[in-house]
């Protein structure tokens, strides 16, 4: 398993967040950890219910944004983003 940490000042999780939800977040920075901050984001600044409906309808919309279709693979797909909005709902419970 791998343990890396990543460091973000505020400002750098503000741009991130503020770029990804105006669809103007560079393709290549929107990685799978970029993907895992998002989601503690919205798990943190929403209830649960409204996280997981932005968390959606975001990835969608930005998804859309870049032109990436939604295929069988690739695009949004709502099973492997379901899974990780509760691997990162286990972090927050617990720290």
């Amino acid at each position: 398993m791998c343990n890396k940490t990543i460091n973000f000042t505020s400002n750098e999780l503000e741009n991130l967040v503020r770029e990804f939800n105006n669809c103007t977040l560079a393709r290549h920075n929107w990685t799978h950890a970029a993907h895992l901050i998002i989601a503690l984001w919205y798990l943190t600044n929403y209830s649960e219910s409204e996280a997981i409906n932005n968390i959606r309808d975001r990835i969608k919309k930005y998804n859309a944004s870049l032109g990436i279709p939604m295929t069988k693979n690739s695009g949004y797909h709502e099973t492997i983003t379901m899974f990780w909005v509760k691997i990162v709902q286990q972090y927050v419970a617990i720290n």
